[in-house]
């Protein structure tokens, strides 16, 4: 099955909530980096100009080990964000992906949490956050706001830390601010006086 394919699987398995389809779309050998069983270059030549690359495939693959929701799931999850950060890495400007990168962090962040490491949260949310309104897509935002309400919610949630954590990210999910009216120039700059 080509690697587009997997991806998409694995991520429509995710959203129906559908455990054993989860894990097997993202364990598949054919794509996973946690595997020793490489990609075979029948499924490279089959993708063609569809093809879906490795880093975002590990980007995918951390968010639905997120979505199944146990410790194991999480700390394979941070295996599989930490590998599309180092191929991002790796690659070209042109090749990378700001909202893959992001997306990755948020999860590493978010595997973090689960693990009770709010350093390790705060790590990823600090290169996050510090990122121009510009570059901020709806899914990073309404990522970076999920986590706000997790910690909220969270057994550390009076912390200073923490109310740190969350007094940033509600700043980073703001909306922008309007702009203001464009000025008017009046009949006199229309040639008309």
């Amino acid at each position: 099955m080509p690697a587009i394919a997997l991806a998409a699987q694995s991520r429509s398995a995710s959203r129906a909530w559908k455990h054993a389809h989860r894990r097997a779309a993202v364990t598949n050998p054919v794509r996973s980096p946690l595997s020793n069983a490489p990609s075979t270059p029948a499924l490279s030549l089959a993708a063609g100009v569809f093809t879906f690359p490795a880093a975002k495939q590990a980007v995918y693959a951390g968010t639905t080990l997120l979505t199944v929701g146990d410790r194991d799931d999480a700390a394979r999850a941070v295996q599989e964000s930490s590998y599309a950060l180092q191929l991002y890495e790796a690659a070209t400007p042109a090749n990378r992906s700001t909202g893959d990168i992001l997306a990755a962090r948020l999860d590493l962040g978010r595997a973090y949490l689960l693990h009770d490491d709010i350093d390790g949260l705060t790590d990823q949310l600090d290169v996050v956050l510090a990122v121009p309104q510009v570059r901020r897509t709806a899914s990073i935002v309404k990522r970076a706001a999920s986590i706000g309400e997790t910690i909220n919610q969270s057994r550390y949630a009076d912390s200073p830390q923490v109310k740190q954590i969350r007094a940033e990210i509600a700043s980073f999910c703001a909306p922008p601010p309007a702009l203001p009216p464009a000025p008017t120039m009046g009949l006199a700059g229309c040639g008309r006086d």
